[in-house]
């Protein structure tokens, strides 16, 4: 199971690394970076990661369903306002704390995604993930 605090300190940090000290060439960094997160690989093997999670959410009672829901909500929520508050950029903070619901539900529901795993590493070398992580 994974650590949610070292899960978090990791985007965050990831957060970090994309702000420079150059707020104009932030911007443009971190556009780039969400381009590039938009685009195939990244982007079609984000969506089936998630297809596969909420897959495996169908065959579970509505109160587990429940339980990890609220769970991931607030995996994000903090993941979102610590990327936010490194970042100054909301969008980035978006689409890593989605990130971090991701690996949390994965990790909840005992998926064993290479991809996920990969998304994760990723994170722990404070790497920005796009394009192919496999």
């Amino acid at each position: 199971m994974i650590d949610t605090d070292t899960l978090l300190a990791a985007i965050e940090s990831t957060a970090w690394h994309l702000r420079q000290r150059d707020h104009d060439v932030d911007e443009d960094v971190i556009a780039q970076y969400l381009d590039w997160r938009d685009q195939p690989p990244f982007d079609s093997d984000w969506t089936a990661a998630d297809a596969l999670v909420q897959a495996r959410k169908r065959g579970l009672s509505a109160q587990r369903i429940e339980a990890i829901d609220a769970e991931s909500k607030q995996v994000r929520q903090v993941a979102f306002a610590r990327a936010l508050r490194v970042s100054d950029h909301d969008e980035l903070a978006a689409y890593l704390s989605d990130d971090a619901g991701l690996i949390f539900e994965a990790d909840r529901l005992g998926i064993d995604s290479a991809w996920i795993a990969a998304l994760l590493r990723r994170y722990e070398r404070h790497a920005a993930p796009f394009g192919p992580l496999l």
